[in-house]
């Protein structure tokens, strides 16, 4: 690793102790000991330093709640420039964003719904994440029972590694109220959908997961013809994956869905015209955790209108005890 850290101290938040911010607090704890070198910053010093280095904010695709439907709840991630952020899966080096919501009862929380992530090259180290900002969205679903005419009080806590050319670990402690009403009380807009596209007072709150909805993985797509996968042998411990497409496709990429379970390395992905060829090298460390040896991936391709798109898709690896 040549990239050298300009500094490696905590502010309010606790560094996360991986390889690239280990080599930065070693950096920082010898930095006084050699002749010359420059020391470590101030806790003063990175905090002005570090200061709104990730914005958190709540976000609610509707104004007022309604018992027996499903609404969507979004953490809005704006990082400074230069600056990212980490998807489900960080890739060789990183920390997936974590959140965690409590609410009323009658409140089921679902998965977080990550939009499709890039690949970054950090501290020499292919990791996958978002530069600008994100939102991760989350289905709400509202149980029929929950009283109208009441406050909805929700909270969320929100975890995430921040990295640029060294890494900080930030968190924030968010919180929400939603009144809840009867589904009478609700102008419905003229849309026909379903949904209730009311305005909050700072204006219209839909159009936000609108946009970022478009930016989710699809379970499948016209343009993915086929997909053929070969399970992973144990003797060569590698897998490979062939997409074929009905029309040319460009810049296509894959994002396993690595978890503690297994680690997924020595990704290559050949793409020609119609036809992409992706190898890997699965390393099962829980195969009881891995039914079927199935794991969840996410194959992204740019169509010919310049759309970027994800297909949701799961592959094999090898689970033989």
């Amino acid at each position: 690793m040549d990239n050298a850290c300009r500094t490696c101290a905590k502010r309010s938040f606790i560094m996360r102790v991986s390889l690239p911010v280990a080599f930065c607090l070693l950096v920082a704890f010898l930095s006084p000991m050699v002749p010359g070198s420059v020391s470590a910053l101030s806790a003063a010093d990175l905090e002005a330093d570090h200061a709104d280095l990730v914005k958190a904010s709540f976000k609610h695709s509707v104004p007022s709640v309604i018992p027996g439907e499903t609404f969507e709840l979004g953490i809005h991630l704006k990082m400074k420039p230069h600056w990212h952020t980490y998807w489900i899966n960080p890739g060789e080096s990183g920390e997936a964003t974590k959140v965690k919501f409590t609410g009323p009862e009658g409140f089921e929380f679902g998965q977080v719904r990550w939009p499709l992530p890039t690949a970054m090259e950090s501290f020499g180290a292919i990791t996958y994440g978002y530069e600008g900002e994100v939102l991760l969205i989350v289905p709400v679903k509202v149980s029929s029972v929950v009283k109208p005419g009441t406050t909805a009080s929700i909270e969320a806590h929100v975890n995430w590694l921040a990295c640029n050319d060294t890494c900080v670990e930030g968190e924030a402690k968010l919180s929400l109220n939603l009144p809840i009403v009867k589904a009478d009380q609700v102008q419905v807009a003229a849309k026909g959908d379903g949904h209730h596209h009311a305005h909050d007072d700072k204006g219209p709150v839909e159009p936000t997961f609108a946009k970022w909805n478009k930016q989710l993985p699809v379970t499948g797509h016209k343009l993915l013809k086929s997909v053929e996968q070969s399970k992973a042998s144990a003797s060569s411990n590698k897998g490979e994956i062939v997409a074929t497409w009905t029309e040319d496709v460009a810049k296509v990429q894959w994002f396993p869905v690595a978890t503690s379970a297994v680690a997924i390395e020595n990704i290559k992905v050949n793409h020609t015209g119609q036809r992409t060829v992706i190898t890997y090298k699965p390393t099962v460390y829980k195969a009881e955790k891995i039914p079927g040896g199935k794991v969840d991936g996410l194959l992204v391709f740019v169509d010919g209108k310049g759309h970027r798109i994800g297909v949701a898709m799961s592959f094999l690896v090898p689970v033989e005890q």
